[in-house]
């Protein structure tokens, strides 16, 4: 009776180490990710940053906001003109956890005549 007790005791502990494993292994996942307004904040500062964003408008038309339209879009306005933009994925090694990488797609400025 006591080698069946052990086996259970043994088979129960196999159980919860392997549980707490795999809870240990999805929360270093979850903790490698931004959060979504840390996320939002990297992509609205790589869009600042992007060369072709700057050099899209004239020095006398800066850039007043920033709207995100949608998952990936954004929208640069400044008094004059806009400039849709797309977030890209850049392809992430199998396995590899951490911060999103993306690139800034710039499309194409529309200006009134304003």
């Amino acid at each position: 009776m006591t080698m069946r007790v052990n086996m259970g005791r043994t088979l129960f502990l196999k159980r919860i180490i392997a549980m707490g494993a795999g809870v240990l292994g999805l929360a270093s996942a979850a903790h490698a990710a931004l959060a979504p307004n840390h996320q939002r904040i990297a992509e609205m500062k790589a869009i600042l940053d992007h060369p072709e964003v700057v050099a899209a408008f004239a020095v006398n038309d800066p850039i007043v906001r920033i709207e995100y339209r949608s998952a990936d879009r954004y929208l640069v306005v400044t008094g004059k003109c806009q400039l849709p933009l797309r977030i890209v994925d850049r392809p992430q090694p199998a396995g590899l956890v951490g911060a999103r990488q993306f690139d800034v797609e710039p499309g194409t400025v529309r200006c009134s005549g304003r």
